[in-house]
């Protein structure tokens, strides 16, 4: 099985070395809602496309692993 949505965001903030309080700056969901994605009680997010920019990627890449 691969990565999970929250497992990729957690993986990609890692290699950009950003803190959750950044990420959150950064894409304008707030630290907790970064937190919960990270951890896995919070599946997605209707700010996807913000997040994936933040990250550096792009939304399809955060849902499924793929492209």
């Amino acid at each position: 099985m691969g990565e999970s949505f929250g497992e990729r965001v957690k993986r990609l903030r890692g290699e950009l070395g950003i803190s959750q309080a950044e990420l959150a700056r950064r894409s304008g969901l707030s630290p907790g809602t970064i937190g919960d994605i990270e951890q896995g009680t919070q599946q997605g997010t209707k700010k996807i496309d913000l997040l994936a920019k933040a990250l550096r990627t792009t939304p399809q890449y955060l849902r499924t692993g793929r492209g």
